[in-house]
């Protein structure tokens, strides 16, 4: 047996924007009625309250440019759906653990061999890598 723990390094401020939409359209594709139209609609929302948000510290107003902001209405929502996205193209490979756990950015599995251990390893680290995101063992 061999289990493996990784983290989604930096994962809000990472996130790339695009890919946070490309997740919800997928989501929205599979488990809503959705048509086409409603779906860009729901992403451009998205996008505008990703664009707005706007952050105090001290006495300096920031506006998040990129990724999304950690702790901000939706944050945990959008991280959930586009990961699961992620882990989707690799849904076989995943299947050949024993068990696989994930909370947002933290990541658990366990295989019956070192071999597959490794395997699905490289198998995250390239899909993750693929997609502007990286992984801590």
């Amino acid at each position: 047996m061999s289990i493996t723990a990784a983290e989604v390094k930096a994962l809000y401020p990472s996130l790339q924007r695009h890919l946070v939409n490309e997740a919800i359209d997928d989501a929205l594709k599979k488990h809503s009625c959705y048509n086409r139209i409603v779906r860009q609609i729901i992403a451009e929302l998205n996008n505008i309250c990703l664009e707005n948000v706007i952050t105090q510290y001290g006495s300096c107003i920031y506006k998040q440019r990129g990724g999304i902001v950690t702790g901000d209405n939706h944050s945990v929502s959008l991280a959930n759906i586009t990961i699961h996205y992620i882990l989707q193209l690799m849904a076989d490979i995943l299947g050949q653990t024993e068990l696989f756990c994930r909370y947002i950015d933290d990541i658990v599995w366990i295989t019956d061999s070192e071999l597959k251990n490794i395997g699905i390893r490289s198998a995250l680290n390239t899909v993750f890598k693929n997609n502007g995101l990286e992984l801590t063992f």
